[in-house]
C-alpha cells in the first residue's frame, strides 16, 4: 500500500509539472505576441531590420517598423534605400509578404504573395556603359563563395499598389515620378 500511495503522489507531481510547464510556454507565447504589437517594439525591430539591411548593402536604409503578424505575415512600414551615390533608390510605404515556414526549413524561401504600397523606384546609370545604379544590390545578394545549397527564392504572387518607377541614363538626366505628390497611404 505504501508503495501505490507514493506512485500516485509521484504521478500527480508529474502532472502538476507538466501543467506548469504547459502554462509557461503558453504564458511566453502570449507574452511575445502581446510585444510585437507595441509600436516601441516594432519600432526597434524596424531599427534592427534597417541596421542589418544597410550593412549588407553597404549603403544607407531606413525602417519605420516592422509588423510580424499572426502566423507568417510580415509587414515592414516606411522602407527607403539609397544608392551609393546617396540618391534615392527605392521608398515604399509599406511591404507586405506572407512566407512558407515548411519551405523555409527545408532552406528554401518561398514568398506566397508580396504586396509593395506606394512605391517609388529611381533607376538609372551615368552611362549607357555604366551599371545601373541597383547592381550593388545584386552584388550584395551574391555568394562570394559557390554554395552546396543555392538560395531557392520563388515569389508566387507580386502586387504593386501606386508604384512608380523612373529610368534615366546620364549624369544631369533622373527619374521623374510621375506619382511623387500622391500621397502613399
Amino acid at each position: 500500500m505504501g508503495f501505490s500511495l507514493s506512485l500516485q503522489s509521484i504521478l500527480k507531481k508529474v502532472r502538476e509539472i507538466t501543467n506548469v510547464a504547459l502554462w509557461a510556454v503558453i504564458g511566453l507565447l502570449v507574452a511575445t505576441v502581446v510585444l510585437l504589437r507595441v509600436p516601441t517594439v516594432q519600432q526597434f525591430i524596424g531599427s534592427k531590420t534597417a541596421d542589418a539591411l544597410s550593412e549588407k548593402l553597404g549603403t544607407e536604409v531606413s525602417v519605420g517598423r516592422v509588423d510580424l503578424g499572426f502566423l507568417n505575415r510580415i509587414t515592414i512600414d516606411d522602407v527607403d534605400i539609397r544608392d551609393q551615390q546617396g540618391e534615392q533608390l527605392l521608398k515604399a510605404s509599406r511591404l507586405s509578404a506572407k512566407i512558407d515556414y515548411l519551405a523555409l526549413l527545408k532552406g528554401k524561401i518561398v514568398v506566397t504573395s508580396a504586396q509593395l504600397f506606394g512605391m517609388n523606384a529611381n533607376l538609372y546609370q551615368q552611362t549607357a556603359d555604366a551599371p545601373h545604379n541597383f547592381q550593388f544590390v545584386l552584388d550584395s545578394l551574391a555568394s562570394e563563395e559557390p554554395s552546396e545549397t543555392p538560395l531557392d527564392l520563388r515569389i508566387h504572387s507580386l502586387i504593386i499598389r501606386r508604384g512608380s518607377v523612373g529610368r534615366a541614363v546620364g549624369n544631369a538626366a533622373r527619374p521623374a515620378h510621375p506619382f511623387a505628390d500622391y500621397p502613399t497611404r
